[in-house]
C-alpha cells in the first residue's frame, strides 16, 4: 500500500474510534439519565415485573440500538460524501455477517435494535442464572452505564463498518 492509502485508511479507523466513543458516551448519558429519572425513588430494582430491570433493559436496548445505528449510519454517509473517510474496497470486505445487513438506514437500524434486544435477553438470562433477583439503585445505575457504553460502541462499530461499504456517494 502507498503512503497516501495508509493515511486514508487510518482516517477510517480514526473516524470509527471517534464515532464509537461518541456514541458510547451519549448512550451512557442517556441510559444514566433515564435510569435515574425512572428509579430515583426506589432503593431496590427488581429483575422481573412491569417496572423492572427486564423491561428497562429490553426497551432501552431496542430504542438505543435503533437511534444510535441510524445516527452512526447517517454520520458515516456524510463523512463519505465529504471525503473525510474512504469507502471500503472489495478486498477489505469479505462477505461478513455485517455485510448482510440491509442497505436502507431504517431497516438496518431495526435489525441492530433487534440485536440489542438479543443482547438484553442474554444479560437477563445471566442475571437469572446467577440468581440475581434485584439490585440496589446505585448498582443498577452503574451496571446500566457500563452496559450502555459497550452496547452503543458495538452498535456504532457495526453501523459504521456497514455504511463504509454502502457506496452511497452521490
Amino acid at each position: 500500500m502507498q503512503q497516501q492509502d495508509l493515511m486514508l485508511l487510518s482516517r477510517n479507523y480514526n473516524f470509527l474510534a471517534k464515532t464509537s466513543i461518541r456514541m458510547g458516551l451519549a448512550n451512557i448519558s442517556f441510559f444514566g439519565l433515564v435510569t435515574w429519572l425512572l428509579w430515583k425513588d426506589t432503593p431496590v430494582v427488581p429483575l422481573w415485573g412491569v417496572k423492572s430491570m427486564a423491561t428497562h433493559i429490553m426497551f432501552l436496548s431496542f430504542a438505543c440500538g435503533f437511534i444510535f445505528c441510524f445516527a452512526a449510519t447517517k454520520s458515516t454517509r456524510a463523512a463519505l460524501r465529504t471525503n473525510r473517510i474512504r469507502p471500503l474496497n472489495w478486498h477489505l470486505k469479505s462477505q461478513t455477517m455485517i455485510d448482510q445487513l440491509p442497505r436502507h438506514s431504517l431497516h438496518r437500524a431495526f435489525f441492530v435494535s433487534l440485536m440489542g434486544c438479543f443482547l438484553g435477553i442474554l444479560v437477563l438470562f445471566l442475571f437469572h442464572l446467577y440468581q440475581v433477583q434485584q439490585l440496589l439503585l446505585t448498582e443498577f445505575i452503574i451496571f446500566n452505564m457500563i452496559y450502555a457504553a459497550h452496547f452503543a460502541a458495538g452498535a456504532a462499530t457495526i453501523s459504521v463498518y456497514r455504511a463504509m461499504g454502502d457506496f452511497t456517494i452521490k
